[in-house]
């Protein structure tokens, strides 16, 4: 084909109708190509794009982490040269000025190209599949989940990381009263993490002077070690105790995304303050039985490229003292009260009193979570927690599903990523 103006009209007859070609044009005025599909659909990809996810046997990666191509070795003017569709494998193929490797043919499918067009359209709808649904706790409630429905069995893992990906939060009732249950349960999922509290730790009033956890004190909605660079990823309350006696200790939960976002509905002013202006969080206690210095600091709400909500930290209790220009001061805790507000309207919170034998999964990197004050009157309220890396429960939902022949859409889970 001539490289100045290339017209090609050809379908694919092994491919779906989506991914055969009708036309394609380059020229060498422009850095891309655009192919317009039987469908009707138009795409562009440009030329580094095209050659850096080259199929070809001598580029294409077959061992994780493997590296071969280098990126950097390339000119920024890359001009293609000739290009043409090879019918019966269902492929283009293009040839550069400035080609690096030797007698060198990039090689992309057509199905390939297809999944991966980076349109407005197609980028809107890759999101778009993606975002979090939002449950309306005063009419949904907390669905939950029998574990003699899912105990021993892929599909009954895969219903609780269904849940966690989806909604944010899984309950499951009747799990065994044990301390080893929820080691053996979490590490069935990925390995624990380990922070503040170690890697495995119990909720109980202690009258702690260390942590509020293990008072008896209210503790208000919060996401868990945001004094880290990155928070925690699942964690899992585990009830061994609660006691009859024991008055008040629900479990609050409310989803922090949700509250981000009708934020930016409701006053965009103050949304984007606090995607814009940092806050510090730390834990700095030289006194406690294990002394500890942590801290940074970060925007609350954290907005990608294309202004999707991709993280929140919250945690008044671990909030430190805002160091910001100050021209900044009254707008940042205006708009961190008006997200407060949010957070604690009563329809938008999960209330649950946990009985033995409850188990509430929930990603802290979406789910804030707090506690009612309580009175003991003789009573115990006990549970036990541990976190597992949300990657790996992602990993592990996936990989089920893949197991199981289920088709699955990865959601976004908090991880400063919206894919």
């Amino acid at each position: 084909m001539d490289a100045e103006s290339t017209d090609v009209g050809r379908g694919c007859s092994e491919a779906k109708n989506m991914f055969k070609i009708s036309n394609i044009e380059t020229s060498f005025a422009r850095n891309f190509i655009e192919i317009k599909w039987k469908d009707d659909h138009s795409s562009r990809y440009h030329n580094h794009w095209m050659r850096f996810n080259c199929h070809c046997p001598k580029c294409f990666r077959v061992i994780v982490g493997q590296q071969r191509i280098n990126c950097s070795l390339f000119p920024d003017e890359f001009p293609i040269l000739h290009v043409h569709e090879d019918e019966e494998k269902a492929e283009i193929h293009l040839n550069y000025k400035g080609e690096v490797f030797t007698d060198h043919e990039t090689i992309l499918p057509l199905e390939w190209l297809r999944n991966h067009c980076y349109c407005d359209r197609c980028l809107s709808n890759m999101i778009e599949e993606r975002q979090m649904k939002f449950a309306l706790p005063s009419k949904d409630g907390l669905r939950p989940l029998h574990y003699d429905s899912i105990k021993d069995s892929k599909e009954g893992l895969f219903r609780v990381l269904q849940r966690v990906m989806e909604d944010g939060i899984c309950y499951v009732k009747g799990v065994p009263v044990k301390e080893q249950f929820l080691l053996d349960f979490a590490e069935s999922i990925g390995p624990l993490v380990d922070s503040t509290y170690g890697k495995y730790f119990k909720i109980q009033d202690l009258g702690s002077t260390d942590s509020i956890t293990d008072t008896r004190e209210f503790l208000t909605f919060h996401t868990d070690q945001a004094h880290y660079e990155s928070e925690l990823g699942v964690q899992f309350f585990h009830c061994l105790r609660f006691d009859e006696e024991v008055e008040g200790g629900e479990s609050i939960i409310a989803d922090m995304f949700q509250a981000a976002e009708i934020l930016r509905k409701e006053s965009p002013n103050d949304f984007r303050v606090l995607t814009k202006v940092p806050c510090t969080f730390a834990t700095i206690d030289y006194n406690r039985k294990n002394p500890a210095y942590y801290e940074t600091r970060k925007t609350v709400i954290e907005v990608d490229c294309d202004d999707q909500v991709v993280a929140v930290h919250f945690n008044t209790g671990l909030d430190s003292t805002v160091r910001v220009r100050e021209d900044l001061i009254e707008n940042y805790y205006r708009a961190h009260k008006k997200l407060w507000k949010i957070i604690t309207r009563p329809e938008l919170r999960f209330t649950h009193r946990m009985r033995p034998g409850d188990l509430l999964v929930f990603n802290n990197r979406r789910v804030a979570h707090g506690r009612e004050a309580f009175v003991p009157n003789g009573g115990i309220r006990l549970l036990q927690s541990t976190y597992v890396n949300v990657e790996d429960v992602r990993s592990k939902y996936m990989v089920l599903g893949h197991q199981l022949g289920t088709e699955v859409t990865p959601t976004k889970i908090g991880n400063r990523s919206c894919i």
